[in-house]
């Protein structure tokens, strides 16, 4: 068994393929093969391979389709953190207690 991972029609990346106990003629059975995608795989990956057995190979091909949400995620934070900052930094402050006057009702100079 062979197996390769990566994006577009001719994935290149080589997958360790599990063994795979011996197949009496015409046996069938389901062989789970373990992928992992880089952590901020993005887009359409694709699994091909093929299996030989007696000189006749069957191959096979999957896809699947990554978005990774957690970078989406923290920039979304970010964005909301920075807005609370430049609203804070707007906001108007508020003077002394007293108004800035003195006891007296005069402005402080």
């Amino acid at each position: 068994m062979s197996v390769s991972v990566g994006r577009g029609d001719d994935p290149s990346g080589f997958v360790p393929p599990p063994a795979v106990p011996d197949l009496a003629a015409g046996e069938e059975r389901a062989v789970r093969v373990p992928v992992s995608l880089p952590a901020l795989a993005f887009g359409t990956w694709t699994v091909e391979g093929r299996v030989v057995t007696a000189g006749v190979a069957a191959p096979f091909r999957a896809s699947v389709e990554s978005r990774p949400w957690g970078p989406t995620a923290l920039l979304g934070v970010a964005v909301v953190v920075l807005l609370a900052v430049e609203l804070l930094r707007r906001r108007p402050r508020a003077g002394p207690a007293g108004g800035g006057l003195r006891g007296t009702g005069q402005p402080v100079g």
